[in-house]
């Protein structure tokens, strides 16, 4: 189906095969435009719970290291119900990376299968430094280009990338993931890097538009609250955690202690049995022989 987009917009319209990537991303992103919009409403709506969230969050993840499994599934169903009563399920601020994701998958085997065979015409069907489409980049440019604009959405937040309220550890996942790509998208057809190039500075655009108060009010979007980090129960959480497992430490050392002392007292006592069971023998043997 995108192969048949591409070739009606080079063959019917005339436009070459940058020009024909470029619209046919443009066309892609104007679809899926209002699943971005449900998505920061979403995501301003999940704000709002933020703290009751991560509040019902925590009291899960501790549950689970204390080893109560009955308090973890009662706080992890009663997260799960809050999140549906309250219509703020993560999987809706999701949406767009998983509908961004599968438009990525089209084009990707798309371009690549026409870049494979290949067809003659991408090999003209470039500009610049990159006329031919079918080989990677010789100057590494659009790679590197494109992992800067990710940095970008992340700092914008586009397309569900909002990392505000994000944990240390996941920001500095997404913050790594520019650089993970960049030896995977220098081995990429010039045809893909353009496409993903295009995608990424068309979100920044959108990203842009929509931060705008104005804009926000048109499509509905409301304003996000900004918590302060001690309205947050997640703020301490790592502490919190750290102070729990300390104490489930200290008390497996003393339940290990106790079961350590109680062998040896065990021990000790059948050693003394055994003793006295010896003794009781000797003794016995000795009359024996005085009886002799």
């Amino acid at each position: 189906w995108l192969q048949s987009v591409l070739e009606t917009l080079h063959i019917d319209v005339g436009l070459p095969w940058w020009q024909a990537i470029a619209v046919t991303t443009l066309c892609l992103r104007i679809v899926i435009f209002p699943v971005m919009v449900a998505s920061q409403k979403a995501i301003v709506r999940n704000n709002e719970h933020l703290p009751t969230i991560q509040k019902l969050q925590i009291q899960q993840q501790l549950a689970s290291v204390r080893g109560n499994i009955e308090e973890s599934r009662f706080a992890s169903q009663a997260l799960n119900n809050y999140m549906m009563a309250e219509n703020c399920h993560p999987f809706k601020t999701m949406l767009p990376i998983l509908t961004q994701a599968a438009f990525f998958t089209s084009v990707f085997f798309g371009l690549r299968g026409m870049c494979n065979v290949p067809v003659e015409s991408l090999k003209t069907g470039g500009l610049f430094w990159f006329t031919d489409l079918t080989l990677a980049d010789p100057f590494f440019a659009l790679p590197l280009i494109t992992a800067s604009t990710i940095y970008l959405q992340l700092y914008l937040g586009a397309d569900g990338m909002n990392t505000a309220n994000q944990p240390p550890w996941m920001k500095a996942l997404l913050y790594a993931m520019p650089i993970i790509s960049i030896p995977v998208m220098i081995n990429f057809p010039t045809a893909l890097n353009m496409y993903w190039l295009t995608n990424n500075l068309i979100s920044l655009v959108q990203a842009s538009v929509i931060r705008q108060p104005g804009v926000r009010q048109k499509l509905g979007i409301p304003e996000m609250t900004r918590w302060k980090p001690e309205d947050l129960p997640m703020t301490t959480f790592y502490e919190e955690l750290k102070r729990e497992m300390a104490s489930q430490r200290s008390k497996e050392k003393k339940l290990e202690a106790t079961r350590e002392r109680e062998k040896k007292e065990y021990q000790e006592e059948e050693r003394r049995k055994r003793q006295e069971r010896l003794a009781a023998f000797d003794e016995e043997r000795k009359q024996q022989e005085k009886m002799k």
